[in-house]
């Protein structure tokens, strides 16, 4: 999957434009990499503000 995101930045970069992404937006193994991206901040949020809230 990272391989997919250096390629598709590397072509951004040069100024290229994409069409057609729903395959790799939907596809399992990006699905489970937003999962746990989004489970970690969660986390990291979580104890932010219990210790905040101090």
């Amino acid at each position: 999957m990272q391989d997919t995101f250096d390629l598709l930045y590397a072509k951004s970069v040069e100024g290229k434009t994409f069409n057609n992404l729903y395959e790799i937006i939907t596809c399992r193994n990006n699905i489970l990499l937003a999962y746990r991206n989004i489970k970690a901040n969660l986390s990291v949020w979580t104890g932010l503000h219990f210790c905040a809230s101090f």
